[in-house]
């Protein structure tokens, strides 16, 4: 990671939907404190081990590159992401 570029973590990738994700895709990442500019980027990591439990279904942590947005992005501000589907 480059100093200049920023990460957005979600921890909430269900294993349900897991075999439709792979490093590379698109995403679409909503924050909260901007919630009418939404932002691009890449899944570059997908967590090899699962975290938490949530109802009967393992979640994994995914890490999304973000394209530049000339917004005052803070660490640690929360959003949504939104991982485009395959074809």
């Amino acid at each position: 990671l480059n100093p200049g570029e920023l990460e957005f973590h979600t921890s909430n990738l269900s294993e349900r939907d897991l075999p439709q994700v792979e490093i590379g895709r698109p995403v679409r990442v909503l924050l909260k404190a901007y919630p009418d500019q939404p932002l691009t980027g890449t899944i570059v990591r997908i967590a090899p081990q699962a975290g938490p439990i949530v109802g009967d279904a393992a979640t994994f942590a995914v890490m999304i590159t973000l394209e530049p947005a000339g917004l005052d992005l803070r660490p640690g501000m929360t959003g949504r992401a939104e991982i485009a589907s395959a074809g």
